[in-house]
């Protein structure tokens, strides 16, 4: 036997088996499997619950990733968000990579060639990182994307200035400094925009 206690968050609960947390489940698990908000149940009923807790968690990564492409990093946010336990996680993460479903390489491509013609390579670089994904694939596939679509710094900062910023006074200093300033934040130094507003 093992002593469980259930503690209501929102519209489910808290499972802690033995004084450890296992992960949420409903009012419906509850029932279903007789568990009482406090005390002892067979371990039989404890395994259960983890299978189940465990396939809510994969359902969840999985349909993340129906919708796009996610990081490692992503899921493991969102499972998070879920109270899902790091152990739940894991699994689930050993899981999508088993079976070809979480690819850092097809990842971090698809993160390229959406962020390429608008980004700097070091912003681009930079938000990878924080994906949690596999880093030494990332300048290998930056520099062949960037290579191979014929993509550089000057040819994004003088592509973005005429598409949004078409017909202003490029000697207004307030102009300037606005499309400086938007340019900053794609990751391009100031040097390297205003060269293209003299």
């Amino acid at each position: 036997m093992a002593y469980i206690e259930l503690k209501r968050i929102s519209n489910h609960f808290m499972a802690y088996v033995d004084s450890e947390y296992i992960g949420p489940i409903y009012k419906s698990d509850a029932v279903k499997f007789d568990i009482p908000e406090s005390g002892d149940i067979p371990e039989s009923s404890v395994m259960e619950l983890r299978n189940i807790i465990y396939k809510r968690a994969a359902n969840k990564a999985m349909n993340i990733l129906a919708v796009r492409e996610a990081s490692k990093g992503d899921i493991i946010s969102k499972l998070k968000l879920k109270n899902y336990t790091e152990s739940t996680i894991s699994d689930v993460i050993d899981m999508l990579y088993f079976y070809n479903y979480l690819d850092d390489r097809r990842y971090i491509e698809s993160f390229v060639r959406s962020n390429m013609e608008k980004k700097s390579r070091s912003l681009i670089r930079q938000e990878l990182s924080m994906k949690n994904v596999d880093m030494s694939l990332v300048d290998e596939i930056i520099d062949k994307l960037f290579f191979e679509n014929d993509i550089d710094a000057d040819t994004i900062i003088r592509e973005t200035i005429e598409k949004k910023f078409s017909g202003q006074d490029f000697s207004d200093e307030k102009v300037k400094r606005r499309i400086i300033a938007y340019m900053s934040r794609r990751g391009f130094n100031p040097g390297e925009v205003y060269r293209f507003l003299t």
